[in-house]
């Protein structure tokens, strides 16, 4: 899948997931949670991939969800009556931030191949 809101990049066992939406702050579109979750889930079946990054381009991680996506949205803003499209929109950005949070939490951990040493090493 080519992405447009996020980069993605594997490499050494690390898998980094990039909010690439600086103009915005990297609010979260529908497009970028439905970005997110294909990358989540390439990573959950790669077996070489060890760690996940999630980070944000530019000055901000995240702002939330783009209020703007949904509000200045030609659907919300000619619907009658004007609630209709918040509720569907509105819902699929919460069904999508579910699926994006369901899969960062029930990632499986996996045991360190690192030797007994060099984990000791690192946690003084």
């Amino acid at each position: 899948m080519p992405y447009s809101d996020i980069l993605y990049d594997k490499r050494d066992a690390i898998a980094t997931i990039t909010i690439n939406r600086p103009h915005a702050m990297n609010a979260a579109t529908i497009k970028t949670y439905d970005e997110m979750i294909d990358a989540l889930r390439d990573a959950e079946a790669d077996d070489s991939v060890r760690v996940v990054v999630l980070t944000g381009a530019g000055r901000a991680f995240c702002a939330g969800d783009d209020v703007k996506e949904i509000f200045l949205n030609p659907e919300f803003r000619d619907a009658n009556p004007p609630s209709a499209p918040w509720s569907r929109n509105g819902a699929s950005i919460a069904r999508s931030r579910s699926t994006c949070s369901s899969l960062i939490r029930s990632r499986p951990s996996r045991r360190s191949t690192a030797p007994p040493s060099a984990t000791a090493a690192t946690s003084r």
